[in-house]
């Protein structure tokens, strides 16, 4: 509710309102990495693993984007844009979808989700392309 809000806030003062929205994104990543399940399964095997590691990765992804938004403010170009942008784009919501793919596929498909080493290997490839891209961004390199 209170990143809604922000979100409207950000269409009349963006100055003000990106950095509450930064407070409040590393705000729900603390309660999150506190309070999710993630934490326990991460030591599990298989699937419960790749599921959480996947979690807990977009987690680091979206306080990436917070302390962008904290540190950077309302910018619509340049590094920090192009870091924050990477971040939840690429980091968060695409780690998220690889992270929920194994339960809805198999659904859909109507087919089983293979769990062994190399089925994590699309969300570990995703994980370095987004690190290089963020990286790339705060240098300035296009």
């Amino acid at each position: 509710m209170a990143l809604s809000l922000t979100a409207l806030v950000t269409l009349t003062a963006p100055v003000v309102a990106v950095p509450i929205a930064g407070v409040i994104l590393l705000l729900l990543v603390s309660w999150l990495l506190r309070h999710d399940v993630a934490r326990v399964t991460v030591h599990r095997t298989g699937l419960p693993r790749f599921v959480a590691l996947c979690l807990l990765t977009g987690y680091v992804w979206l306080t990436v984007a917070g302390a962008g938004w904290l540190l950077g403010g309302a910018r619509l170009e340049g590094a920090i844009y192009d870091a924050t942008t990477h971040a939840i784009f690429l980091g968060f919501v695409i780690t998220m979808i690889m992270a929920h793919a194994p339960s809805s596929c198999p659904r859909c498909c109507r087919s089983r989700f293979p769990t062994t080493r190399r089925s994590m290997c699309p969300s570990r490839s995703c994980r370095r392309a987004s690190s290089c891209g963020s990286w790339r961004a705060t240098r300035g390199a296009s």
